[in-house]
C-alpha cells in the first residue's frame, strides 16, 4: 500500500502544478493528499470522511481550496 501511494504521489505531482482544481485528493478510508503549487510539496491528510474501496471524486476551486468530495453516494 505504501509503494502504491508513493508511486501515485510521484506521478500525480507532475500534473498538480497545472491548475488548483487538482490540489486536493481524498480516497479510501479517510486518507487524502494535498498538493501545494507554490512550494511543490505534498501533504498527507487524515481528516477525510470517505470510507470506500471504489472510486471517488474531489472538487476544488481554481485556487486549490477544497469545495467538496464524494464517494458517489455521499457528498
Amino acid at each position: 500500500m505504501k509503494k502504491i501511494l508513493l508511486i501515485l504521489t510521484l506521478i500525480s505531482s507532475l500534473q498538480a502544478f497545472a491548475q488548483g482544481e487538482a490540489n486536493n485528493w481524498y480516497f479510501g478510508f479517510g486518507a487524502g493528499l494535498q498538493f501545494n503549487q507554490a512550494t511543490g510539496n505534498t501533504t498527507v491528510l487524515y481528516d477525510g470522511q470517505l470510507s470506500t474501496n471504489e472510486g471517488c471524486s474531489t472538487i476544488s476551486d481554481a485556487n486549490g481550496n477544497l469545495l467538496f468530495y464524494s464517494d458517489g453516494i455521499t457528498v
